[in-house]
């Protein structure tokens, strides 16, 4: 008979100059993720009622290699919802008074006000322990 744990236990174990170690498998995983969000991208851009321009669909690209891990802005809603908010967000900085509630795609996808402020909120804590803000002393600014 085969002892299974014992085959398992040998298959675990990293060997010198193997080549799909566990790191790397993480890595090839994240990858995969991120290029995934991406064509999510495209198909939130294409069902839009809205134009976007190439340098706000850039800066909802930069978000998205930025943050690999989307569950740190809200846990119970899909990957589609917290792109499409980074996408709102581009939207509300050039049209202060978008409403998200009055589109279609929003409500289809799920993302509605208090969602769209509680994520948000928290891309500005990521974005802020990325890089704090930090007190400029008056001496270098003249």
């Amino acid at each position: 008979m085969v002892d299974y744990e014992k085959l398992l236990k040998k298959y675990e174990t990293y060997y010198p100059g193997e080549r799909y170690t566990r790191e790397y498998q993480r890595k090839l995983d994240i990858e995969r993720s991120r290029k995934n969000k991406h064509l999510i991208l495209d198909q939130l851009v294409n069902e839009l009622p809205f134009f976007l321009t190439k340098d706000e669909v850039n800066r909802v690209r930069f978000f998205i290699n930025i943050f690999p891990n989307f569950k740190t802005f809200h846990r119970r809603v899909s990957t589609e919802c917290i792109i499409l908010a980074f996408i709102f967000l581009m939207r509300t900085l050039r049209n202060p008074k978008t409403d998200v509630d009055k589109f279609r795609i929003c409500k289809q996808y799920g993302l509605t006000n208090p969602v769209f402020r509680l994520i948000l909120c928290r891309l500005n804590q990521q974005l802020m322990e990325l890089k704090p803000l930090t007190v400029i002393e008056e001496e270098m600014c003249q």
